[in-house]
């Protein structure tokens, strides 16, 4: 049997911010956590970099959050994001066909997120986009998965067959998915029509950076189908 040229036999999507747009739903969810401690914050713009990390992270960083106040403003959180939120968000125009492309190369597809699994689930099943994935990975408190690279480790160990790493690529806008990729030996592709800070991406170093997601398939080398009007 040939062997298949494409370059990846294992392919991991974050989600917010690479695969959907999900700013309004956390952003607005994290203004409602923070208006619990009196904090106001008018500018959703000024929130966008809740998106990505795990929340504990960017509370204490941001707010210099103590522990006691991490639990409350996380509970608050996900009041608000578990009801409303978390459909508060849109598939980029592309995602479904680059999708569908990477699957056509038979390359294993997966997710990985910092958000609550339950919430990975929601959003890709509702978009209809679950169908793609061999794992769908996220947060689990219970489990202590917390971190990038404790997710990916979750995702790895439901896949058959050992990792190879020069055969594996992860794909996501933020530093922390370049960092938790490289825990495990993984190069990482950032994109940049996600949610990193101005530098971020160079100062992290992926292997490469995608400016759109036209880039992003051409970077994995995928023909990517018209979208249709």
């Amino acid at each position: 049997m040939t062997k298949s040229r494409f370059p990846y036999d294992l392919i991991i999507f974050d989600l917010d911010g690479t695969l959907t747009d999900s700013k309004l739903g956390i952003t607005r969810s994290v203004q409602h956590a923070l208006a619990h401690f009196d904090i106001t914050i008018d500018n959703l713009d000024d929130l966008t970099h809740f998106i990505g990390p795990p929340l504990r992270d960017s509370f204490i960083e941001a707010f210099g959050f103590d522990d006691e106040q991490i639990l409350t403003a996380t509970r608050v959180y996900r009041e608000r994001y578990g009801a409303v939120g978390l459909l508060e968000n849109e598939v980029f125009p592309l995602t479904s066909n680059l999708l569908q492309a990477a699957n056509a190369t038979g390359a294993t597809l997966a997710v990985a997120s910092t958000k609550g699994e339950p919430y990975v689930h929601r959003i890709l099943e509702h978009f209809g986009l679950d169908h793609h994935f061999a794992v769908m990975g996220g947060a689990d408190h219970d489990r202590s998965i917390h971190t990038k690279a404790d997710v990916i480790t979750r995702v790895l160990a439901e896949l058959p067959g050992p990792l190879n790493p020069t055969r594996t690529i992860m794909i996501g806008d933020r530093e922390h998915d370049v960092f938790g990729a490289r825990h495990h030996g993984i190069e990482t592709i950032s994109v940049r029509y996600g949610y990193a800070r101005p530098g971020e991406l160079e100062a992290a170093k992926p292997c490469a950076i995608a400016e759109t997601m036209e880039d992003l398939a051409a970077l994995l080398g995928l023909k990517l189908a018209p979208v249709s009007t």
